[in-house]
C-alpha cells in the first residue's frame, strides 16, 4: 500500500535464552523456593560428572573469576577433588566477591591448591602438564571486551593442549576474543550468545545440564522479568532510554493519553504523541512531559486520518529517530482511518511496533489479504478476546487457534489479555497471572500497550518486552486493588507504577502481595 521500504532484518533464535535470561531464570527460581546456592551446587556438580567422564584422573586446574560463574567453577573444584583428581584452583583477580562464590570458596578441601594469578608466563608453567583447564571466569557477567587480567588469562588458555572445559559459556563468547573449549557444559538451556556461525569453533562440543531451574520459573512470569530490562547506560543521552511514537486518537482522546503516559512510566525517553489536527488544540500541552504532533486531516473531517497524516508520521519518525511506534489507542474505526493504519503497519512491518485497539481491526484486514510480519522479535500485538477471534478468523482459522500458532501465522509476538495474560512468540509462550478482576476498567490495555512500545524502544525483544509489561502492570494493579479495592482507575495505577533500579526489585513486593 504505503511502503517502499526494503528490510534486511537479523531475526533472534527464540528457542534459546540469553544472558539476561539466565539472571531472570535465578531470581524467579529463589522466588518460587529454589534457592541459588541449589542451583550452583547443581552447575558445579554436572561440570565435574561431565570431565569425569571424558579424563579417568590428572590434574585440573580451575580458573575461577570474580562471580558466581567462577563459584559454580569452585564447585566443580570441590567435587572433582572428592572424585580423586589432583585439582588447583587459581583465583584471576585475586579473590572472589559474591558471597555464594565466597561460601564455596571457603568450602574448599585442604587437598585443592589455590593460588593467585600471576601473570601469563607464570600461568603458562602452572597449567603445564595438566590434563584439564577449566574456565569459569566470566560466563554470562560479561558485557563488552574481555578487560585485563581476563584478557591475558584467555590469551595463555587458548594454548592449553589438554582438555578445555567452559562452564556455561565460553568466557567472552560475546566478544572479539574469547576462550576457546573443547567442551562447553551450559545450564538449562543454550545460550543465543552460544549458536550462529562457527558454533563448533565458539564452544567446542555443547552439553546442557538440568540444575534444578522449576518449569514454572520459565513458563510464568515473575519477579526475574525485571532483570530483562535494559537499564540506561551511566554516560548515557536523552534519546538513549527510547524513543516513543504514539499513533490514535481522534473520537477517542483518554487512551492514547493513557498510553503515551505509560510509555514515559516505562522507560522511554522521550514519548511523541500523533493526533489529528482536529483534537490536537484539546491534547497539546495537557500533559508537559508529552510532545503532541497534528496530524493533517482533510477539511471537515478533522477526526479521520488519511493518507496525508501517513506521510507526516513517516516524515516524523525519520526527523525524531523514532525507535518505536503504538498504533490504534482511540483512533476509531473509520474507513479513512483504517486505510491510514494500515499504512502505518506496513511501514513498521520490521518493528518496533505495537499493535492496539483500533490497530487491530485494521491488522485483521490487512491478514485477510495474506499481509504478515518480517520480524517476530521486534512485533507486538495485544488483542482482547474478542480482537483476538477477530485475527484467528482472518487468518482462517477458529476462536480455539493457540496463541504460539496465531504468532507463528503471523510472524509477531502475541499478548493475549485476560485474566490470565498468554504471551506468545513462534517459538513459546509464557504465562502471566498478575492483575486482578478491577483492571477490567477501560484504559488498563492502553497502558499496557505503551508499556510494552517504551520497552521494546529500549533494544528488549517483543517476548521479553510483553512479559515484562504484562507482570509489572499486573503486580502494580495489584498493590492499588488492595489499597482501593474495585474503586481503582487506570491512573491510580499508573500513578504507582515504578520500574526498580535492582533488578531484584519487584521481589519483595510480590511476595507481600503474595502473602
Amino acid at each position: 500500500m504505503f511502503n517502499d521500504t526494503i528490510f534486511n532484518v537479523i531475526q533472534v533464535d527464540g528457542s534459546k535464552i540469553s544472558f539476561r535470561d539466565v539472571k531472570r531464570l535465578d531470581i524467579n527460581s529463589e522466588f518460587l523456593g529454589v534457592p541459588p546456592e541449589k542451583l550452583m551446587e547443581a552447575a558445579g556438580k554436572g561440570v565435574a560428572e561431565e570431565i569425569k567422564k571424558r579424563v579417568d584422573g590428572g590434574k585440573v586446574v580451575v580458573l575461577v573469576g570474580t562471580g558466581n560463574n567462577g563459584g559454580d567453577g569452585l564447585v566443580a573444584a570441590r567435587h572433582l577433588s572428592e572424585m580423586g583428581f589432583d585439582v588447583e584452583v587459581i583465583l584471576a583477580k585475586g579473590d572472589v566477591k559474591t558471597p555464594l562464590a565466597r561460601r564455596n570458596l571457603d568450602a574448599l578441601p585442604p587437598a585443592v591448591k589455590v593460588l593467585k594469578y600471576g601473570g601469563p608466563e607464570w600461568l603458562k608453567k602452572e597449567i603445564e602438564g595438566a590434563d584439564v583447564l577449566v574456565d569459569a571466569l566470566l560466563g554470562v557477567g560479561l558485557s563488552g571486551f574481555l578487560r585485563e587480567p581476563y584478557e591475558e588469562i584467555v590469551s595463555v588458555a587458548n594454548d592449553f593442549k589438554g582438555l578445555k572445559v567452559s562452564v556455561d559459556v565460553p568466557s567472552g563468547i560475546a566478544a572479539f576474543h574469547y576462550f576457546h573449549p573443547d567442551l562447553t557444559v551450559t545450564f538449562h538451556n543454550i545460550k543465543r550468545e552460544m549458536i550462529g556461525v562457527g558454533v563448533k569453533k565458539k564452544c567446542g562440543e555443547i552439553v546442557v545440564k538440568d540444575i534444578g531451574i522449576p518449569e514454572e520459573a520459565d513458563l510464568y512470569t515473575g519477579p526475574g522479568e525485571l532483570a530483562l530490562f535494559p537499564p540506561t547506560p551511566k554516560k548515557g543521552h536523552k534519546g538513549d532510554g527510547g524513543v516513543v511514537m504514539v499513533v490514535g486518537g481522534g473520537p477517542y482522546t483518554g487512551a492514547p493519553i493513557l498510553s503515551s503516559l505509560a510509555a514515559i512510566r516505562g522507560g522511554a525517553d522521550l514519548v511523541f504523541l500523533a493526533v489529528p489536527d482536529g483534537v490536537y488544540p484539546m491534547l497539546a500541552g495537557r500533559v508537559p512531559e508529552i510532545i503532541t504532533i497534528p496530524l493533517p486531516t482533510r477539511s471537515g473531517r478533522g477526526l479521520r486520518l488519511d493518507n496525508a497524516a501517513y506521510w507526516e508520521v513517516r516524515k516524523r519518525s525519520l526527523l525524531h529517530k523514532i525507535g518505536g511506534i503504538l498504533v490504534g489507542p482511540g483512533a476509531g474505526r473509520d474507513e479513512e482511518t483504517l486505510s491510514f493504519m494500515e499504512g502505518i503497519i506496513e511501514l513498521r512491518m520490521a518493528g518496533p511496533l505495537v499493535v492496539d485497539a483500533d490497530g487491530i481491526e485494521a491488522l485483521s484486514r490487512m491478514v485477510e489479504r495474506g499481509f504478515r510480519f518480517v520480524a517476530w522479535d521486534k512485533v507486538v500485538v495485544t488483542p482482547h478476546r474478542g480482537e483476538y477471534n477477530k485475527l484467528a478468523d482472518a487468518l482462517g482459522e477458529s476462536k480455539d487457534l493457540e496463541p504460539i500458532d496465531m504468532a507463528k501465522m503471523l510472524n509477531a509476538t502475541i499478548l493475549l489479555k485476560g485474566p490470565e495474560d498468554v504471551i506468545a512468540s513462534p517459538y513459546k509462550v509464557r504465562y502471566n497471572r498478575t492483575g486482578n478482576p478491577a483492571m477490567t476498567v477501560g484504559g488498563t490495555g492502553d497502558l499496557l500497550s505503551g508499556l510494552t512500545v517504551a520497552l521494546l524502544t529500549r533494544d528488549m525483544t517483543s517476548f521479553d518486552a510483553a512479559s515484562l509489561a504484562a507482570y509489572s502492570l499486573g503486580l502494580i494493579g495489584d498493590k492499588v486493588f488492595r489499597e482501593k479495592g474495585y474503586s481503582l482507575t487506570p491512573s491510580d495505577i499508573l500513578n504507582s507504577y515504578f520500574i526498580p533500579a535492582d533488578p531484584r526489585g519487584y521481589v519483595e513486593l510480590a511476595r507481600e502481595l503474595e502473602g
